[in-house]
């Protein structure tokens, strides 16, 4: 808050006349781009005042846009979106009043309670009030536009979902002013395509709050979430869901089930809480901080190894960390150690680090260690890594090039999921196992090389790689997971060198548009294996 101005801020206890002449004290909350924000009292009662910063009140356009914001929400009347009370707007003053919530943003609450979602009644609750929020707008011919989790609310009492911010809608009234945040936006958006958005522009922004939630949650979404997010991800709107209620619908046929483990949840909810509860009393080990901003916790001092745990070193004008430099040894308290590993989400959310660099004799990367890096375009990992934990290198939309070390044996899940913007891959030699959704969501990847060691491509490994033409399966693969190339729109090429077909299941959604080609002598068992038996074959030649 150090770069702004606080003449623009109305002092606490000065009063402001509303429409009705009757005196308003504001107390200041902060700002956005265009307003600031305050709480207030009117009657007796507690309201949110949206303020038209001093500077803008000459420009007619941020006017209109307060207009439509008040003019579409005092349209509506739902227990998830936010009420609006009252729109003053005179030639000295512009401010809407509003429903006064009591409660978190989304981001402010996963920030505060990172283990919030992991309950599953308390997730449960959550998308269906925020589905229920959405489809009512939608019925009302309301898009939001906007959803974001700054934009989502819950509430401190009974953590209901509250909807704000209307002021980038849509609606029958107004069709042509709209804005977006571009993390959240579809690709529509993006390419400025009004006459495009639709009710799917909003079902796409639900996607990116479940991938939000599920790359900030420790254990990630339960499978049905994981599979609502990536059809709503999808980059066709025709392939999104076509409404809200598709998404309901889905939910409601697995609701029955979920009443039969509620039991069983709060006994696992108790224990976490233990177990939570015990490690926040646990003694702290010593850290430091280097010349790169980076903190690292003695592990061991009897082998003088220690891991990178955080950051702290920030470029002011960027506002984020400028890059995270790692040595294979650092100073704690005049004692050199060796950094052998990174804690688990150590650098989530770095999204304006342009560059990593992991030196060589780190072994390990913890789940979730780069999460979201957004400006990241190369990852080079040294041998001397074994082991990645799930999620460590997910999120990161700018990744173009991959190169791994050979220390490794497994790719854990979604290890590099929904790394937008990855080329290529070429999977190292050594590697027997590709968990579950390990490069899921993966859209501009158009190669992948898979080594002759690989024995094993769990569910989901590559599913929506929707650039992805041709695959070559070694012939050491002895197990493919279902949903293994689903949604990977442009494939037509398998080249399966096994010739005994692994056991048959669905691993793409349109197997007729498939060329299977096999080893020499192989076609006939694949012609009478399931699944497979679904695709064009032929045989390779000797």
């Amino acid at each position: 808050m150090s770069d702004i101005d606080p003449s623009v801020f109305i002092e606490a206890g000065e009063p402001v006349k509303s429409s009705n002449g009757a005196s308003i004290i504001p107390i200041p909350m902060g700002e956005s781009a265009m307003a600031l924000t305050y709480t207030v009292h009117v009657d007796g009662k507690v309201l949110f005042m949206k303020r038209l910063k001093p500077h803008l009140l000459t420009q007619d356009i941020y006017r209109q846009l307060f207009k439509k914001e008040y003019e579409v929400g005092s349209e509506l009347s739902h227990h998830n979106i936010v009420q609006y009370e009252l729109l003053h707007n005179e030639p000295d003053d512009c401010y809407l009043l509003m429903e006064h919530i009591q409660g978190d943003t989304l981001s402010e609450r996963i920030l505060s309670s990172p283990q919030y979602f992991t309950k599953r009644a308390q997730l449960d609750k959550f998308v269906l009030q925020l589905l229920d929020g959405v489809g009512y707008l939608h019925e009302h011919n309301v898009l939001h536009g906007d959803l974001k989790p700054q934009n989502i609310m819950l509430t401190q009492v009974n953590n209901d979902v509250k909807i704000i911010d209307l002021g980038f809608c849509l609606s029958n009234s107004y069709t042509t002013t709209a804005g977006m945040t571009p993390t959240y936006a579809a690709p529509e958006q993006l390419e400025g395509a009004l006459s495009e958005m639709s009710h799917t522009t909003d079902i796409y922004a639900i996607g990116k709050i479940l991938e939000y939630i599920d790359q900030r949650t420790r254990k990630g979404l339960p499978a049905i979430y994981r599979r609502i997010m990536r059809k709503c991800l999808h980059p066709n709107p025709a392939n999104r869901y076509s409404s809200v209620a598709e998404i309901q619908n889905v939910l409601n046929r697995r609701w029955w089930k979920l009443k039969r483990v509620w039991g069983a949840v709060a006994l696992i909810v108790i224990s976490v809480c233990c177990i939570w509860c015990a490690a926040l009393n646990k003694p702290q080990s010593l850290y430091d901080i280097d010349k790169y901003g980076i903190g690292y916790k003695i592990i061991s001092d009897e082998n003088n190894t220690c891991e990178a745990v955080c950051h702290t070193k920030y470029d002011e004008k960027k506002g984020g960390v400028k890059n995270i430099i790692l040595h294979s040894m650092v100073l704690i308290n005049g004692k050199e150690y060796n950094v052998v590993g990174i804690a688990d989400s150590s650098f989530v959310g770095d999204t304006l680090t342009p560059s990593v660099h992991i030196p060589e004799g780190v072994k390990y990367i913890g789940e979730g260690a780069f999460i979201d890096l957004k400006n990241v375009s190369l990852i080079k990992l040294p041998n001397s890594v074994t082991y990645i934990g799930k999620e460590a290198f997910m999120g990161m939309d700018n990744l173009k090039h991959l190169y791994l070390g050979n220390g490794l044996d497994t790719i854990y899940e979604r290890t590099f999921a929904c790394n937008y913007g990855l080329l290529k891959v070429e999977i190292p030699e050594g590697i027997k196992t590709l968990k579950l959704d390990a490069f899921a969501g993966c859209w501009d990847m158009q190669s992948v090389s898979l080594p002759s060691t690989l024995t094993t491509i769990e569910r989901g490994v590559f599913y929506q790689c929707t650039s992805l033409t041709e695959i070559t399966i070694p012939a050491s693969v002895e197990y493919i997971g279902e949903y293994a190339f689903y949604e990977c729109e442009k494939l037509t090429k398998i080249y399966n060198l096994n010739p005994t077909p692994q056991p048959g299941r669905p691993i793409v959604n349109n197997p007729s548009q498939i060329t299977l080609y096999v080893p020499a002598g192989a076609a006939q068992q694949y012609r009478q294996a399931d699944f497979w038996r679904e695709m064009n074959i032929t045989e390779l030649p000797e």
